[in-house]
């Protein structure tokens, strides 16, 4: 069976039809758009979520290759540690009883949270998830404008119906 022609090899050889456009193959992503099937722990929602809601990011701003799996995956887990521990400390407060029982100490989450952020910040720089490693990057600091309503409603566009 004959391999199916690119787009862009239709194109430049100039055969290139609206009708025949739906059955071009579509290239594989650079980076997955979900995680590996039993790369993420099954309950570990919030670095599900982090990785489903970034990759696809990453990969069209040409930021993250295959390769790059195995330290997404870990920044992926270090976010579901950051969202379990303010989860803990939402529901038991910063302050818990001690071991004896009487006097009120810091919680163990806190401490844990506190390194989980630093991690992740430096995570974030090697991804350029910040806008300073963004810049040293050559990449632009903001985001660009959509198609959204409310894109087009802070730009001051009209035609927001």
């Amino acid at each position: 069976m004959p391999r199916k022609k690119s787009e862009k090899l239709k194109v430049l050889q100039g055969t290139n039809r609206a009708d025949r456009r739906r059955n071009t193959p579509k290239p594989k992503p650079l980076f997955p758009h979900h995680p590996p099937r039993g790369m993420i722990p099954k309950g570990a929602i919030y670095a599900r979520w982090f990785w489903k809601e970034n990759a696809a990011k990453l990969e069209a701003l040409g930021l993250a290759r295959e390769i790059d799996i195995p330290a997404f995956y870990t920044m992926c887990m270090t976010f579901e540690t950051i969202r379990r521990c303010e989860d803990i400390i939402a529901e038991k407060g910063i302050l818990v009883p001690g071991a004896r029982g009487q006097e009120l100490v810091k919680n163990p989450a806190v401490s844990v949270l506190n390194a989980a952020r630093q991690q992740f910040r430096l995570q974030c720089q090697s991804f350029g998830l910040d806008p300073g490693s963004r810049e040293r990057i050559g990449l632009p600091t903001e985001e660009p404008e959509g198609d959204s309503v409310m894109a087009r409603l802070l730009s001051g566009r009209k035609d927001f119906d």
